[in-house]
């Protein structure tokens, strides 16, 4: 809440300033002139594919509906139509416990499972190129964008029990960190509320394929001994990204 706070403070005072320096002068040119901005918004990240996926494998990611808070803005080239896009990213995604625990029952009949995660989490920062197509006071963007992820691995603990509930033993994965290659193709809609001001929805298909050596630590209660190993695991990061927010118009008169 603060960072949005900070962030239409700003926009205000641009917008101050740039009133300040405008004069009486008609404008000229285009009745729909290409413009530049800077934009705050914030919404849904909802998985897809492996990163959504539920079944009993080593590739399902059990990722759940999460939010998705970004910076972006373009810049015309040339006052063209198309011009070098920017976006940052930070999005986050729970974990699905009850379906974990369902797959480690079905694989570990007997037994009763407690499941508890943290959730996904990651960072983008991407560049690209966009093209907009003005209409009036509104303007349909569109952009191909690529960078890099910093994604982290959420922590995962559960416990076998036997049917007199005593733990028979502790599994624990520690959270980890990775960064790799990401993309970004999206489109959106702008509609310029003032010369200086405009709302915003967008949607974004962000991906990225991402490898975590997580530390695997198993506990045997009964004998005590515990077995701690590093293990690889490749995770795809699919999301389907649809926020709503404000931003900030430049080269609108």
């Amino acid at each position: 809440m603060k960072t949005s706070f900070l962030f239409i403070s700003l926009l205000l005072l641009f917008d101050c300033s740039s009133k300040a320096q405008t004069t009486q002068t008609p404008a000229t040119g285009s009745e729909n002139p290409t413009t530049g901005f800077i934009a705050l918004n914030y919404g849904t990240a909802k998985p897809l594919g492996n990163y959504a996926s539920t079944s009993n494998s080593s590739s399902s990611g059990y990722a759940i509906s999460g939010s998705d808070l970004s910076i972006s803005a373009g810049v015309p080239i040339n006052h063209s139509h198309f011009g070098v896009a920017f976006k940052f990213d930070h999005f986050t995604n729970g974990y699905d416990e009850q379906s974990l625990n369902s797959n480690q029952t079905a694989n570990n009949p007997g037994y009763i499972w407690n499941v508890s995660a943290d959730s996904y989490s990651g960072q983008t920062v991407l560049i690209g190129l966009y093209g907009t197509l003005p209409l009036h006071h509104f303007a349909f963007d569109y952009r191909f964008m690529g960078g890099i992820m910093f994604a982290n691995y959420p922590e995962i603990s559960y416990s076998a029990l036997d049917n007199n509930a005593d733990t028979m033993s502790n599994t624990n994965q520690s959270s980890a960190s990775s960064s790799s290659f990401a993309f970004d193709i999206g489109i959106g809609l702008r509609w310029n509320v003032s010369n200086h001001f405009c709302l915003r929805i967008d949607y974004d298909y962000l991906a990225s394929s991402q490898s975590f050596t997580v530390n695997t630590e198993q506990t045997n209660t009964y004998s005590g001994t515990s077995i701690s190993q590093p293990v690889m695991y490749k995770q795809q990061y699919t999301m389907a990204n649809v926020t709503f927010g404000i931003g900030y118009v430049f080269d609108r008169e």
